[in-house]
């Protein structure tokens, strides 16, 4: 028995599962900050999928698109050390949409990662929170080195303000978290957009004051690539709604309540 689990071990050495990847700042959910001004904000397409969006003032390198495209292809040529967020919730059981997707092609060492996050927290991962995990399958099959969980908040809530602060606190704590593990990029799906049902006009405007936030912040971060994805398949209004520009508040400053 000691000569077979030797051999075992050998060709299947035993499946070891990390902890969890957190920093200090993670468990901060934001108060929304407010919708940029047009002055602050530009967005262009590339092409009839791709929308590219840039912030004047800030550094001119930054890639930041609204991409149609299955968020599984966010690194086809193998060039970058790439995070993608799942969208799970708070119970962290896995399900439909993009948790579904990431479960079934991570394979059971994902999982298992989840599965010890899920552990950690026993279904009380707050709306806004984010860690980050291994890939587990993704790793080989598409060039994906870590997985950040998010909880995003469902549906329109009765306080729009809250549900905005949650959806805002999911993006821009991933991004502050690839930053603390020296990633050069971070791949998201229009978190909540989908069977969460939030509403995509309100969640374009958030998504673009998280990442001019998060890069205003950090102006020498290693990420400097942002994606935020829909299914090829979604209308063009998914990707327009983030041409517009909403000013909610005058002269409004940037909430940074994070060290890292």
């Amino acid at each position: 028995m000691q000569i077979y689990n030797t051999i075992s071990n050998f060709f299947y050495p035993p499946l070891e599962i990390p902890a969890p990847i957190q920093i200090p700042g993670f468990k901060i959910v934001h108060t929304y900050p407010g919708d940029l001004d047009s002055s602050m904000v530009t967005a262009e397409f590339v092409d009839a999928d791709t929308l590219k969006i840039s912030f004047p003032g800030l550094s001119s390198d930054i890639n930041f698109t609204a991409r149609r495209q299955d968020i599984f292809a966010s690194n086809p040529n193998n060039d970058l050390d790439i995070a993608i967020i799942n969208a799970a919730n708070r119970h962290l059981g896995g399900g439909g949409g993009i948790d579904g997707a990431i479960h079934s092609k991570g394979g059971a060492s994902y999982g298992a990662g989840h599965a010890k996050l899920k552990e950690q927290y026993r279904s009380q991962y707050v709306e806004g929170h984010a860690a980050m995990i291994g890939s587990g399958e993704l790793r080989r099959k598409y060039h994906i080195n870590n997985v950040i969980v998010v909880a995003g908040p469902q549906g329109k809530p009765t306080e729009e303000a809250q549900g905005q602060g949650q959806l805002y606190s999911c993006l821009f704590n991933s991004l502050v978290l690839a930053h603390s593990q020296g990633k050069t990029a971070v791949a998201s799906p229009a978190i909540s957009t989908g069977i969460f049902g939030f509403p995509n006009d309100v969640a374009a405007q958030v998504f673009k004051r998280a990442v001019f936030d998060f890069y205003h912040q950090h102006p020498d971060t290693t990420v400097r690539t942002v994606s935020i994805h829909y299914l090829p398949t979604d209308p063009d209004s998914s990707l327009q709604a983030y041409k517009s520009s909403n000013i909610s508040l005058e002269n409004i400053e940037p909430i940074y309540t994070t060290d890292v």
